[in-house]
């Protein structure tokens, strides 16, 4: 019962949501018909069903509506008590959830989705009294109608049917579970929250995973195992007994520190969704202090944040102090990772912020000897070439000739080093006071 790749391929187009959205209910289900023979219906229907369980994979309710209506559309020339799905239009309209005592009873992703007003009176249209004016409608005027005009009919009798047909069941086949799951790490720790959810290559991808294939996860159910009381061996007489040796089996040992930070003020959850904000926007001096504060008492903790070489740039823009403090995390550790990390903010466009990195991690003497010299070259060859923009080849020019000042004064470079690409530099933006100055600091040291 499982979709090959032309099936998946064929059904996906026809839910895409510029169908789904301007079409008209009619007009897709003709659509669909084109693709599929009636003797798909049923395994078509079960991967809608699918589809419909895990509300991640089919996110616009334009789609959904349409999953709906092809559950129906396919068996609308039987009593709708035969259609093999009609326990998802009521499941639908009475979600098991809504019924429970516990208000905050968990939501598994195997749960139908919860439906919109204007969604719980189409499922009951259909199930009910389906009109052909409403099949003339599109998904989206269908969610645009008004809340208050819809009336769900009564579907008690229908349920009851369900109910009855349900108990001739053995009992095994109504307690297994879907075997797909959703991953909520993410939700629990929120270090992906800066990811885009769900792209449509990726979402097309994990769709094709769990539906294609004859061993396709949606097939697949998790269920108690049946077991059985091994017979037992009587023992003759006359029987020769083995002498097995008792081998000792140590106990498993748990490190259960791995992953939790040290300081209780914040555990690692907390650090990693401060890291992820971080390299989106600006901290709060708050964050910012706690965040610092956990890297400097544990510099470990850097390699279970979730932070590369890519979000660095992101991390300078935003939050320049943090981006110091990871990058002293790396000192010492035996890993690779502090080049890449200065590889990068070598490659990063010239601003005020990478040069308070540049200019703190210099101070803090972690940089190779080579970097400052090749920066500062770089950053002048920016500046020079900045010539259609004034105003910031200005500004620029003032910061860098600020930031090399630093340098000479607390000796971390040596001026006669850069003589070459500094001289020409202060002559060519002499109408700048800074690079004025500069220019009588390297005189005075010659």
């Amino acid at each position: 019962m499982a979709l090959d790749s032309s099936q998946l391929v064929s059904l996906l187009s026809v839910l895409s949501e510029d169908n789904t959205n301007t079409q008209t209910l009619e007009a897709i289900a003709n659509s669909f018909h084109q693709f599929f023979a009636k003797q798909e219906f049923f395994k078509i229907g079960c991967a809608l069903v699918a589809l419909l369980q895990n509300k991640d994979l089919v996110i616009n309710p334009t789609q959904r509506i349409v999953c709906v209506y092809f559950l129906y559309d396919m068996y609308r020339s039987d009593p709708i008590s035969l259609n093999p799905f009609v326990s998802v239009f009521t499941s639908l309209l009475s979600p098991p959830v809504a019924n429970a005592k516990e208000s905050n009873l968990k939501e598994f992703n195997w749960h139908l989705p919860k439906l919109t007003p204007q969604e719980k009176y189409f499922v009951s249209q259909l199930i009910t009294s389906p009109s052909k004016d409403l099949f003339k409608k599109t998904a989206t005027q269908i969610l645009q109608m008004e809340a208050s005009n819809l009336n769900i009919g009564d579907i008690s009798g229908l349920q009851v049917s369900i109910a009855e047909k349900l108990s001739e069941l053995p009992h095994l086949s109504k307690i297994d579970l879907p075997c797909i799951i959703s991953d909520s790490e993410s939700n629990l720790y929120g270090y992906d929250e800066t990811v885009p959810k769900n792209g449509s290559e990726q979402q097309k991808q994990c769709i094709e995973t769990l539906l294609v294939g004859h061993d396709a996860p949606f097939r697949k159910c998790v269920k108690p195992e049946f077991i059985r009381l091994a017979p037992p061996l009587h023992v003759e007489q006359d029987e020769l007994v083995w002498l097995d040796e008792i081998s000792y089996m140590p106990d498993f040992m748990w490190d259960s520190t791995i992953l939790s930070s040290t300081n209780t003020s914040l555990n690692i959850a907390e650090i990693r969704k401060l890291m992820t904000k971080a390299c989106s926007s600006q901290l709060t001096i708050t964050e910012s202090q706690n965040l610092e504060t956990n890297l400097t008492h544990d510099s470990s903790l850097i390699f279970h944040l979730d932070m590369t070489p890519a979000k660095f740039s992101n991390l300078v823009e935003h939050n320049p102090s943090i981006a110091v403090k990871s990058l002293l995390c790396f000192q010492g550790k035996e890993s690779n990772d502090l080049s890449s990390y200065l590889d990068e903010l070598f490659k990063m466009r010239m601003s005020v912020h990478s040069l308070e990195v540049v200019n703190n991690l210099a101070n803090q003497v972690i940089l190779p000897d080579d970097f400052i010299h090749y920066y500062i070259a770089t950053c002048i060859s920016k500046c020079e070439s900045m010539n259609d923009e004034k105003q910031l080849q200005h500004r620029l020019v003032r910061l860098l000739c600020a930031f090399i000042q630093n340098l000479i004064k607390s000796k971390i470079i040596d001026a006669k080093d850069l003589q070459v690409e500094l001289n020409p530099f202060c002559i060519e933006f002499s109408a700048i006071r800074e690079a004025n100055q500069l220019y009588r600091t390297l005189n005075k040291r010659d």
